[in-house]
C-alpha cells in the first residue's frame, strides 16, 4: 500500500503542474470569451466563460504554499468527474470550513459562478425558491440563490444540510432530480433538454413563456457532517439518493506541512522547510494528529442528544495561524496557543460530561509535546501554559514615508512583545484609525477609566497575538468579571472604534446579517446588521452573548468570520477588499459582473465575542467545532479578592479602609474550601458546575462576589463613608439574596459574616414608634430622606409624575432612604431593582420615590410573550407604511425619565438580558436600526461624522425594575441570576410589626387598634411559618391591608367573616387550614373557615364576630325597692 501511495504521489505531482498550466491558460483566454478547458489527471472538461465575475471565488485555489496536496487533487479530480457527468455532489466530513474551502477552490479552478446558501433552523421554503418584496406598491417575487443558480448555470453550494428543519429541503428534490421547479410567480423551470425538444417541435406562444429552461451547467454541491456522531438531523432518503457523496477527511500532518511552512514564512523569510529544523511545529502537528485519532476512537453513544457527544473535533483549519504563533514565541509552551484554539485543557470551565475528555487531552498534550521537544518542563501543569509569557509592550503605527496625511484605511502597526527573560518579538497587525491619526487628532470614545491587573495584561497580550495572525477572539468569563470593559480597553489600545451587537436566544440567522425594513413609500428592503456595518467600516465588533444564541444559528456567520465573505439576503456579496472580486476587478464589474453588487469587507475588521460561563446543562453547547473554527478562546479567571482591592483603590478614593478590608476578607472566605459539615448542607447538582466547587459559597447556595458587585458596594461606601460599616451586613445580604435562602444556609451566611468581623445591623430588630426615626423633607428644589439629600428638577409633564396613595411608615421611610442613597451614589448605581414577595409594596415604594424626586415616569409591564422588539419599539401600519413608534423605554431614555419595568421575572430571560447592554454598556440597538448610546460615545460619533441613527442617552435616565423573589411558589424566572448584579438591588420585605400596625391604622382609622394588633400578630406568625417551611404561600401586607379596608367600610361583617376573603384559597387543604386556624386562635382570633362551619355543625360555637369594646353609660337610679322584716 505504501508503494502504491508513492507511485500515485509522483503521478499527482505531474498532475499538479498540469493543473497550474491549465489555470494560467484559463485566465489568459477569459477576456476573449473563449471556452476554458480544465484537466486534472485523466479527466478533462470544458467550461463556458463566466458572465458575472463577481460570483467567481477568488484566492481559494491556493491559500498557503505553492503546491496542492495529493488529497486535495484527488477531491478536485472526483468533483470534475461528477461535473462532467452532470451529477450533484455531497461533500461529507468533519465540522469546519475545510469542505467549503474545497468547493470554493473547485469553483475558482473552473472559474464557475457560485451561489451560496447557509442552512439553519430558520431556513424556509421562501429562502430556497422566491421571496416576496413590495416595490412601488406591487408585490414582486425575487429569485433566491437556488433559482438564480438554475437559471444562470451557476454552482449552488448548500452548506449545513444537517441543520435544516424537517421537510424544508424536499423543496429542492425535483430541481435536483429533473431540473424542474414550480415558482411562486407562475414560472416553471424545465429541464433544458426537454425544453429544447419542445422548442423544436412546437412554437412557444406568449401564453407558454412562463416556461423557462434550467441551465445545462447548473450543478449543486451540498456540504454536511455525518449524523451521528455529530449533532444534527439525518438526511431524508429521497434527498440523499440524489447526491454522489465524497468523504473529505482532515489532511494529515505531512500534507499540511507546506501550508505551515508557508504561513511561518510570512514572519520569517529565511524559514527552512525541513521538519528537523522545526521541532515545535512538529510537536504542534503531532498533537493535532493525536487529537484527531482520539476523536475517531472515542466511543460516543449513537443518537445521544446530550450536549457533549464524545471527543470534540479539533479545528484543523487553525493550524497555519497556530504555527506562526508557535514559531514566533519560542518561550511559550506549544500548548499555550493550542489551548486557545482547542480549549479543553487547563482551567477553562466546561460541562461535567467533558471531564474525562479534558483530562485525556491534557495528558496527551503533555506526552506528545514533551517527547518531541525532549523537555522535561513540558509536564502538564495548567497554570504554566494557560497564559502567554510575553506581554504586549507597545503598539506603534507604521508611518508612510513622507506622507503623514495618507489615507489610513489599510494602516498596519508593529506589535512589540517582550518576555520576562528579555526576548523581544515584533509582529505586524492592523491598527484602528484612532491610533493611526496621531495623538493630537484622536477622539476619546470612552471616558471611563480602566485599571488593568496582571491577569488583564496577559489576556490582552494573547488577544494581540491572535489579532496579528488574523484570528478573531472570544472572551469567556463569569458574570460581572469585566469582559465588556476588557474588550473595550483592548479595542481602544489598538485604536479601534467599537460596535456593540448584543445577541439573544430567539435571534434568527437572518438577524445576524440583515433585517427587514420598509421605506417611506412602503417598499420593502434590507438593512445591514451591526455585524455587517462593522465589517464594512473596519471596526472592532463586540459580539456580546454568543452563548445565548443557538449554536446552529451562529454558524451562519462562519463564512464571514473565517473567509471574510458572505452572501446577504438582498443579493449583495460581501468580500474581503484584497480579493480580486472586490477590488482588482472593478473594471470588469462595470461590464459583465454588474449584475452582482460586491461590498468590500475592510481588512481592519475584527470581532471580540463575549460569553458567560453559566450553570445550566447547555451553557457550553455553543463551544463546538464550528465555533472553534471561528474564534480563539480566552478565559478570564475569577479575580482574587486582592485583585478586587487593587482595582477598587485605583478607581475610588474615599472608601474606608476598614470597609475594604472586611469586604476583601469576606470575599476570600466565600472562596474557602468547605469542610465536611458544610458539604452536607447542599447536595451538589450534576447540572450546576458551581455546585461541584468545594467552596463556602457553593455550600451556602450563593455565588462568589464578582467584580461588578464589589465595585457597586464600594461606590456606596465611597459616597457615604459614615454609613458604609453600619449598613455593610444588610447590603451583603441583598447582594447575595441572603433573605431568600433556606434557614440553614442563611444561618451559615450570618455565621460567616460574624467570623469575618462584619458589624451587626445598626438597628437590628428594634421597632420605632410612629413619628420616630427617619424623616422626609421635600420642596421644589430638593428632597431629603434622613441624611440623604438629592436635587429635584421641575417636571416638564407633571401628569407623568406618579401620585400613589402612600403612608410614610418607618420601615418604608428606611427603604426609601436606601433607594435614594443609590440614586445619588453615581451613574452606575441609579438603576434600581426591587425584589421581594408579592404584596410587600414594591410598586408603591417606587412610585413614592419618583413622586418625591418629581420624576416623570414611563411604565412597561412584561409578560411571557414579551419580545426584544416589543421592549424597544412597537410597529404600526399607517397608510400602507410600517411606522415604528417609540416604546416607553426609548421615550424614557431619550427624554431623561424614569422607566418602571414591572413583572420583569415573567418575561423570557433573553428579553431581560438586553437590559444589560443598556444599563452596563450604555448602548441598545432598536428594532428600526437606531441605536441608543452614551453621551460620550455620541459626542465622539459627532466628531467622526458617524452619528446618524444614534440617539444619546439622557443624563437623568434611570430604571426601576420590579421582580418577585425567585423560586417556588413563584412561577417566574430567576431574573436576579441573569441581570441582578447590574442593578442596585433592594430586597423589599414585609414591614415590621410596628410599621405594619401603623399602616393598617392609616387605612382603617376607625377600627379598634387592638383588633388590628391581633391581625398583625397573626399574619406575622404565618410568615414565620412560611420561612420555616411549614406553609407555602407567603402571606403579605397586601392581605392584611385588604382585611383592614374591608373592616373600615363594612364593620358589621366582623373580622372572622372578612378573613374568609383572603384565606378561602386554602379551604380545601385541611392540613394547611389547621395550621392557619391555630395561628389566628393563638392571637385571640377565633377563626374557622366557612366551609368548616357548614360541614361541621359542632364548629358553630366558633362563629363569633369580634368587635371593638364600648364603655357603658354612667349608672342612674330607675326604681327603689324596700325590704321589710316579717317580724
Amino acid at each position: 500500500m505504501r508503494a502504491v501511495f508513492w507511485r500515485r504521489g509522483l503521478e499527482w505531482s505531474r498532475v499538479a503542474r498540469a493543473t497550474h498550466r491549465h489555470q494560467t491558460r484559463v485566465v489568459s483566454t477569459e477576456t476573449r470569451n473563449e471556452p476554458r478547458v480544465v484537466t486534472i489527471g485523466d479527466v478533462t472538461h470544458e467550461f463556458a466563460p463566466a458572465q458575472d465575475l463577481a460570483r467567481v471565488p477568488q484566492q481559494y485555489h491556493r491559500d498557503f504554499g505553492a503546491a496542492v496536496s495529493q488529497t486535495a487533487l484527488g477531491h478536485l479530480r472526483w468533483m470534475l468527474q461528477k461535473d462532467k457527468l452532470g451529477q450533484d455532489m455531497f461533500l461529507m466530513g468533519t465540522p469546519g470550513p475545510s469542505r467549503r474551502w474545497l468547493a470554493l477552490r473547485y469553483a475558482e479552478l473552473t472559474q464557475r459562478e457560485v451561489e451560496y446558501v447557509s442552512i439553519s433552523r430558520d431556513t424556509t421554503e421562501s429562502d430556497l425558491k422566491q421571496r416576496r418584496e413590495i416595490v412601488g406598491g406591487s408585490a414582486l417575487f425575487e429569485d433566491q440563490a437556488p433559482v438564480r443558480a438554475a437559471l444562470h448555470g451557476r454552482l449552488l453550494i448548500i452548506d449545513g444540510i444537517e441543520k435544516a428543519e424537517r421537510n424544508v429541503l424536499p423543496t429542492l428534490n425535483n430541481l435536483l432530480e429533473n431540473r424542474e421547479m414550480q415558482l411562486e410567480d407562475g414560472r416553471f423551470l424545465m429541464d433544458p433538454a426537454r425544453y429544447e425538444e419542445l422548442k423544436d417541435q412546437v412554437s412557444m406562444s406568449d401564453t407558454q413563456k412562463h416556461i423557462v429552461p434550467s441551465h445545462k451547467d447548473f450543478r449543486v454541491i451540498a456540504l454536511g457532517v455525518p449524523v451521528p456522531p455529530f449533532r444534527g438531523k439525518p438526511l431524508d432518503p429521497p434527498l440523499r439518493s440524489r447526491f454522489q457523496v465524497r468523504v473529505v477527511e482532515p489532511a494529515s500532518g505531512s500534507e499540511v506541512w507546506p501550508d505551515l511552512v508557508h504561513a511561518v514564512s510570512s514572519v520569517d523569510a529565511n524559514v527552512s522547510a525541513a521538519p528537523a529544523d522545526h521541532p515545535r511545529l512538529v510537536a504542534l502537528t503531532s498533537a493535532a494528529g493525536a487529537l484527531r485519532m482520539m476523536e475517531e476512537s472515542w466511543n460516543a453513544p449513537p443518537g445521544d442528544e446530550s450536549v457533549v457527544q464524545g471527543m470534540p473535533h479539533f479545528p484543523e483549519s487553525t493550524l497555519p495561524q497556530l504555527s506562526v504563533l508557535v514559531h514566533s514565541f519560542p518561550e511559550d509552551a506549544v500548548a499555550t496557543p493550542l489551548a486557545r484554539a482547542f480549549p479543553f485543557f487547563g482551567t477553562v470551565p466546561g460541562p461535567k460530561a467533558q471531564e474525562t475528555v479534558r483530562k485525556t487531552c491534557s495528558l496527551l498534550l503533555k506526552e506528545r509535546a514533551s517527547d518531541l521537544l525532549q523537555k522535561k518542563q513540558m509536564a502538564y501543569q495548567p497554570q504554566t501554559f494557560q497564559h502567554t509569557r510575553y506581554t504586549l509592550a507597545n503598539v506603534v503605527p507604521n508611518k508612510a514615508t513622507g506622507e503623514e496625511e495618507k489615507d489610513t484605511d489599510n494602516f498596519l502597526g508593529t506589535f512589540a512583545f517582550e518576555s520576562p527573560s528579555g526576548h523581544a518579538v515584533e509582529l505586524q497587525g492592523h491598527v484602528g484609525p484612532q491610533l493611526a491619526v496621531g495623538a493630537s487628532k484622536r477622539v476619546e470614545l470612552d471616558s471611563r477609566p480602566f485599571h488593568a491587573i496582571d491577569e488583564h495584561e496577559m489576556i490582552m497580550s494573547a488577544m494581540a497575538q491572535d489579532h496579528c495572525v488574523g484570528r478573531d477572539v472570544v472572551l469567556l468569563g463569569e458574570p460581572g468579571s469585566g469582559k465588556s470593559r476588557l474588550a473595550e480597553h483592548f479595542s481602544e489600545r489598538l485604536g479601534y472604534q467599537t460596535t456593540l451587537f448584543s445577541l439573544y436566544k430567539d435571534m434568527s440567522a437572518r438577524d445576524l446579517l440583515q433585517r427587514r425594513t420598509t421605506d417611506s413609500q412602503g417598499n420593502t428592503g434590507w438593512e445591514y446588521s451591526p455585524l455587517v456595518n462593522a465589517a464594512i467600516r473596519g471596526e472592532m465588533l463586540i459580539l456580546d452573548g454568543i452563548d445565548r444564541v443557538d449554536p446552529e444559528t451562529l454558524t451562519v456567520i462562519q463564512r464571514l468570520v473565517c473567509d471574510r465573505e458572505a452572501e446577504l439576503f438582498d443579493g449583495k456579496l460581501l468580500r474581503a477588499v484584497g480579493a480580486a472580486g472586490a477590488s482588482n476587478n472593478a473594471d470588469q464589474r462595470e461590464g459583465k459582473a454588474k449584475a452582482t453588487k460586491v461590498v468590500a469587507v475592510h481588512p481592519r475588521f475584527r470581532i471580540v465575542a463575549l460569553a458567560t460561563t453559566g450553570s445550566t446543562k447547555a451553557s457550553q453547547s455553543w463551544l463546538n467545532a464550528d465555533t472553534l473554527a471561528m474564534f480563539s478562546v480566552h478565559h478570564l479567571n475569577h479575580m482574587s479578592p486582592a485583585d478586587h482591592e487593587t482595582i477598587v483603590r485605583a478607581c475610588l478614593q474615599n472608601v474606608p479602609g476598614e470597609f475594604l478590608a472586611l469586604l476583601r476578607d469576606f470575599s476570600a472566605a466565600l472562596l474557602e474550601d468547605r469542610d465536611h459539615a458544610d458539604a452536607k448542607m447542599k447536595k451538589p447538582s450534576k447540572d450546576d458546575p458551581e455546585s461541584e466547587a468545594v467552596t463556602k459559597a457553593a455550600s451556602m447556595g450563593v455565588r462568589p462576589l464578582s467584580l461588578r458587585q464589589v465595585m457597586r458596594l464600594c461606590r456606596f461606601a465611597d459616597a457615604f463613608p459614615t454609613q458604609a460599616l453600619p449598613e455593610m451586613r444588610e447590603r451583603l445580604r441583598t447582594v447575595l439574596l441572603g433573605h431568600f435562602l433556606p434557614h440553614s444556609q442563611y444561618k451559615a451566611l450570618e455565621e460567616l459574616m460574624d467570623r469575618v468581623g462584619i458589624p451587626s445591623d445598626q438597628h437590628g430588630e428594634e421597632e420605632l414608634a410612629p413619628g420616630q426615626g427617619i424623616s422626609i423633607e421635600s420642596s421644589d428644589d430638593y428632597v431629603c430622606i434622613g441624611e440623604v439629600r438629592a436635587a429635584v428638577k421641575a417636571p416638564e409633564f407633571p401628569e407623568l409624575v406618579p401620585a400613589p396613595v402612600f403612608f410614610d411608615i418607618p420601615k418604608h421611610r428606611e427603604l426609601l432612604r436606601d433607594m435614594l442613597e443609590d440614586v445619588v451614589s453615581g451613574e452606575h448605581a441609579k438603576h434600581l431593582l426591587l425584589i421581594g414577595n408579592q404584596g410587600v409594596g414594591k410598586n408603591k415604594l417606587a412610585d413614592r420615590l419618583l413622586q418625591l424626586m418629581q420624576k416623570e415616569r414611563e411604565y412597561i409591564q412584561l409578560h411571557r410573550d414579551s419580545t426584544v422588539g416589543s421592549l424597544t419599539l412597537s410597529p404600526s401600519l399607517r397608510d400602507g407604511i410600517v411606522v415604528w413608534d417609540d416604546s416607553p423605554l426609548v421615550r424614557a431614555a431619550v427624554r431623561g425619565r424614569a422607566l418602571m419595568v414591572d413583572e420583569v421575572d415573567k418575561a423570557p430571560l433573553e428579553v431581560v438580558s438586553v437590559l444589560k447592554s443598556l444599563v452596563e454598556d450604555g448602548e441598545l440597538l432598536l428594532a428600526d436600526g437606531r441605536r441608543l448610546v452614551s453621551q460620550s460615545r455620541y459626542a465622539a460619533a459627532e466628531r467622526l461624522g458617524t452619528s446618524e441613527k444614534l440617539l444619546p442617552l439622557h443624563a437623568d435616565f434611570m430604571m426601576v425594575v420590579l421582580a418577585n423573589r425567585p423560586g417556588f411558589p413563584f412561577l417566574g424566572n430567576h431574573v436576579f441570576r441573569e441581570i441582578g448584579d447590574i442593578f442596585s438591588a433592594h430586597v423589599i420585605p414585609n414591614p415590621d410589626a410596628a410599621s405594619e400596625l401603623e399602616l393598617l391604622q392609616a387605612y382603617a382609622p376607625t377600627v379598634d387598634r387592638g383588633i388590628l394588633a391581633k391581625l398583625v400578630g397573626a399574619f406575622s406568625e404565618l410568615r414565620s411559618l412560611v420561612d420555616d417551611g411549614v406553609l407555602v404561600y407567603p402571606f403579605s401586607t397586601r392581605e392584611a391591608v385588604a382585611v383592614a379596608k374591608h373592616l373600615e367600610t363594612f364593620p358589621t361583617d366582623g373580622l372572622v367573616n372578612t378573613l374568609e376573603n383572603v384565606l378561602g384559597f386554602d379551604t380545601f387543604d385541611p392540613q394547611t387550614m389547621d395550621v392557619i386556624v391555630g395561628a389566628f386562635q393563638r392571637h385571640g382570633i377565633p377563626y374557622v373557615s366557612a366551609r368548616t362551619r357548614k360541614n361541621d355543625p359542632s364548629a358553630s360555637r366558633y362563629t363569633i364576630a369580634v368587635s371593638h369594646p364600648e364603655d357603658l353609660a354612667p349608672p342612674f337610679a330607675t326604681e327603689e325597692w324596700t325590704s321589710r322584716d316579717k317580724n
